[in-house]
């Protein structure tokens, strides 16, 4: 009925109130500060990498270390946001005493797509810079001591594949961006797929947000799905520690139920029949 419109949308706001005032100044400044060091220590990996490079014979050899290095990372880099992705989608809360801070702005993605449009580069991408930090922390001092071409390319798959991770966020912010908003460059490399598309992105947003968490270029997506992977992991840690896949982002977006004894996941009529 049209009279229960305005409660839902009452509703709705005041959990997107809930869930914006979870971004405190304190939160701000860390992300800058994890930013910052972010770029600085991938400066001195890449610098590492070609001083290593510049000191050894072998020219093709490291040529092809760092091309291999490269495209392996955009696979990489693709399935790990993707764990990421379905992590905090599948588990937790905002209340949660680990991740909880994180896990805030998905379910706010949840409620609305187009909230993280209005968010800069540093609210989008720093969270995906600490996972990675250590990793090139490792790279910036390592120092090659036996097999050479095979550290190379460790080294170069770190290197690029931080960089992938990092940027994850803002390329998955571009696929929900109106089309006449976006640089020309990111349309191309969208058409290209070389980076996510808002067609392919499309599918993850239909409740209940189970599927095509892999959102760099979701090349992986196709892979996981036909071996059925993120199902089977949630069995398992179901089985395991008795929690329900999604409960918590059912009852934020209140767009589909969850069966408490299978987990099965199931879309509200009121959710199918907005996708029509």
């Amino acid at each position: 009925p049209i009279t229960s419109t305005p409660e839902k949308k009452v509703c709705r706001n005041d959990k997107l109130d809930v869930l914006a005032s979870g971004y405190t100044p304190t939160k701000r400044k860390i992300e800058i500060i994890v930013l910052v060091l972010f770029f600085t220590f991938w400066v001195t990996s890449l610098y590492n990498i070609i001083h290593v490079q510049m000191e050894a014979n072998g020219l093709y050899q490291n040529i092809l270390s760092t091309v291999i290095g490269f495209i392996f990372s955009i696979f990489l880099a693709d399935f790990l946001g993707g764990v990421v992705h379905w992590a905090c989608d599948t588990w937790g809360s905002p209340n949660s005493k680990f991740g909880g801070v994180f896990i805030r702005s998905f379910r706010e993605h949840h409620i609305d797509p187009q909230a993280m449009t209005k968010h800069d580069f540093v609210e989008v991408s720093a969270d995906s810079c600490i996972i990675p930090m250590p990793f090139l922390i490792a790279v910036t001092f390592w120092r090659i001591l036996f097999f050479f071409q095979i550290e190379l390319l460790i080294m170069n798959i770190t290197l690029w594949t931080t960089f992938f991770v990092m940027m994850t966020n803002q390329i998955h912010k571009w696929a929900h961006i109106s089309r006449d908003k976006r640089p020309m460059i990111v349309k191309f490399l969208q058409s290209l797929r070389v980076i996510l598309h808002p067609q392919v992105h499309n599918k993850h947003h239909r409740p209940p947000f189970d599927k095509n968490y892999c959102i760099f270029n979701g090349w992986m997506n196709p892979i996981l799905s036909q071996f059925g992977f993120w199902r089977w992991v949630e069995r398992q840690i179901t089985s395991i520690t008795g929690a329900i896949p999604r409960a918590d982002d059912a009852d934020w977006t209140e767009r589909f139920d969850v069966d408490p004894t299978t987990g099965e996941s199931i879309r509200k009529p009121s959710a199918i029949a907005t996708q029509k």
